[in-house]
């Protein structure tokens, strides 16, 4: 009984049945593994979608945020330098006046003859004619010459930059040619007044001040004829010494108008 059992299992028949029923089998672990490939596929593609995630974040977000960071830091960067050059250009505006000022009160002075200085009169006769002798020593002065020199010599021109310094120097030489001629057309009149006098003596104003204040004490040692001709003299000298004074004053009034060459400019 037994062996046939054992040859019903093992027969022909019984064997080929096994196989039948194994085929399932074999058919599934095909197909788990292939479930287990495609899910370690989805791991790696989660893993890599991940890592690309992260090089698109490094190599796209930081770099558009830095760039953001920057360009904000370069407009307030902007904005600092704007102020900076507004109080730059401030300061050397303030610099160039005090420069342009300080040349025109001493060259002005200097140039014109306002430091020339006046000889003392003297209680001697002799000395006092001789003062009243004709001097012309402010009309001499080559005060156009002495512009000129004074822009290349004036050390608070140097704080002035190239465009500033060549447009005063361009005034300078305008203004010193127009001095040089009202300065020879004066020292012609100082120079021919007393002959005037003489042709005409109505030109001539009456001697006050201090001529004629010193003319009081010495009228008893003098002669009417003496004091005449000095009184001549003194209102010759003083004709002459308006001439002077005129030309000063206006070349000093013109050398002051050098202040206006920058109104236009902040």
């Amino acid at each position: 009984m037994k062996k046939r059992i054992v040859s019903n299992f093992t027969s022909p028949l019984n064997t080929k049945r096994l196989r039948k029923h194994s085929l399932p089998s074999q058919k599934y672990k095909k197909e788990s593994r292939l479930d287990i490939w495609l899910l370690r596929i989805s791991y790696f593609s989660q893993v890599g979608l991940f890592a690309l995630t992260i090089l698109g974040f490094y190599f796209t977000v930081i770099p558009l945020y830095q760039k953001a960071v920057l360009d904000e830091a370069i407009a307030m960067k902007e904005i600092e330098l704007k102020s900076m050059q507004k109080t730059l250009e401030k300061s050397y505006s303030q610099i160039r006046t005090f420069s342009l000022h300080q040349f025109i009160f001493n060259w002005g002075a200097e140039c014109t003859g306002l430091l020339i200085r006046i000889p003392r009169s003297s209680i001697d006769r002799k000395e006092i004619l001789k003062e009243t002798e004709p001097r012309s020593k402010i009309l001499e002065l080559d005060s156009s010459t002495c512009l000129r020199e004074a822009v290349l010599k004036d050390k608070n021109l140097k704080n002035l930059n190239k465009e500033d310094y060549e447009k005063l120097r361009e005034q300078v030489d305008k203004l010193a040619a127009d001095l040089d001629g009202k300065r020879k057309v004066a020292l012609q009149d100082f120079k021919d007044f007393p002959n005037k006098a003489k042709t005409d003596p109505s030109v001539l104003e009456p001697v006050e001040g201090f001529a004629l204040s010193i003319l009081e004490p010495l009228r008893r040692y003098m002669s009417s004829q003496q004091q005449e001709a000095w009184l001549f003299s003194a209102a010759v000298h003083q004709g002459q010494m308006k001439i002077e004074s005129k030309y000063a004053v206006n070349a000093r009034a013109s050398i002051q108008k050098l202040s206006e060459i920058y109104s236009n400019l902040k």
